[in-house]
């Protein structure tokens, strides 16, 4: 009898871990998200791979951990963990989280900003050149034609 009251408790132990790893997975959703704008039908999309994901964590907790027989107590620790994460760790998490990430990620698009606008400005003077050498090249051909049409001229007036 102690065994099996010791499996119900560790099983509550685990629906209570589980509640709080699906709300810490659904965080981790949320910072990708604030960091980066979605498309509605993409948010509804990701929406539906989290609940995928999370019924069959669930399923399995329940098929593995008690021979897939549904207790109450196992709804009600889920529940009651997602509940605590919300309460302790998920109020701050995402906005800490988002404001390190921007924080850290803030020098490399700051150097990419940079290297941006310096590969545009090389790309618009090397362009120039292009188009001068070009030109260049476009004013020696007709002056070598103008150089053959006058010989050609001078030719027949000889």
């Amino acid at each position: 009898m102690y065994e099996e009251l010791t499996r119900e408790w560790m099983l509550l132990v685990y629906a209570l871990g589980t509640g709080a790893g699906f709300s810490f997975l659904y965080d981790q959703l949320l910072v990708y998200r604030r960091l980066k704008k979605h498309a509605k039908i993409l948010i509804y999309i990701e929406d539906f791979f989290y609940l995928v994901i999370c019924f069959f964590i669930s399923f399995f907790l329940l098929f593995y951990g008690n021979n897939g027989i549904l207790r109450f107590y196992m709804v009600l620790g889920c529940a009651i963990g997602i509940f605590l994460y919300f309460e302790t760790l998920g109020r701050c998490y995402t906005k800490l989280m988002c404001r390190l990430i921007r924080f850290i990620m803030y020098p490399c698009s700051w150097v990419k900003k940079r290297l941006t606008r310096y590969a545009f400005h090389f790309k618009m003077k090397l362009g120039k050149c292009i188009l001068s050498w070009k030109r260049k090249g476009e004013a020696h051909a007709n002056a070598r034609k103008e150089k053959k049409k006058q010989a050609k001229v001078s030719k027949k007036k000889k």
